[in-house]
Formats: structure tokens, sequence, C-alpha cells
């Protein structure tokens, strides 16, 4: 039974050309996002030590854990991820090819959600 949560790490999907989708075989990984510790503060962006010594109180906070909120990538500290070892060579290949589409497709929208204010999602500060 899945989880609401579970869909921060859904399982990996292949889509096919026919339009039907196949899951494929996958096994859980350390989040790359909050390291494994299930929480993050990335949302606030990155912050100088002058930032930090300009609010001691909020640098307390903040080395605290205070601002941390569950990662958006993952459940628990982990994700899904396609079992490469389970896989068929034929999935292998499509696989990869919808990952390099996909890298390909971000890489052209990227620009405009910078443009269009996604540059907070990114982590960048004002």
């Amino acid at each position: 039974m899945r989880r609401a949560s579970d869909d921060r790490s859904p399982p990996p999907i292949l889509h096919c050309d026919d339009g039907s989708e196949t899951e494929l075989p996958w096994r859980w990984a350390i989040c790359g996002s909050c390291d494994g510790h299930g929480t993050s503060s990335a949302y606030l962006g990155a912050f100088t030590r002058r930032d930090m010594e300009d609010d001691p109180e909020f640098f307390k906070e903040y080395m605290e854990g205070r601002y941390d909120r569950a990662c958006d990538h993952c459940v628990g500290g982990r994700v899904r991820v396609v079992d490469r070892d389970r896989c068929t060579s034929e999935q292998l290949a499509a696989w990869d090819a919808q990952v390099e589409d996909d890298r390909h497709i971000d890489a052209i929208h990227r620009p405009e959600r910078l443009m269009e204010g996604g540059w907070r999602e990114e982590g960048w500060r004002d």
C-alpha cells in the first residue's frame, strides 16, 4: 500500500512510445538532496558568513535545525532509483534515453522558470 508521503519518491516509470507506462525494478538509495537526513533548509537559499555574523540568533536557530522541513525529494532520507541489476538491457537502454531526453527538456525550460521567478526554487536569494 502506497502512503501519501511516498509520492515524493515515486517508482521509476518508463514512458513507452505506444503511450503505455512500465514501472521498472527499483531499490532504495540515500537521497542526494538531503544526504539521507529527510529534512532540508535548502529552500532558504545560501548564506554568507557575514549574514550569519549579522544575525547571531538566526545563525543559532539555523544550526539547531529550526528552519528545516521535510525534504521535497525523498521519503525519510530515501529515494527510489532504478535497480539496474534487475532490468533487461532493453529497459536500461530505454531508461537511459528517457533520462537524457528529460535532461535536455529541463535545460530548455530552466531559463524560462528562472525568468518567471523560479530562481527562488533554485535557492537563490533576493
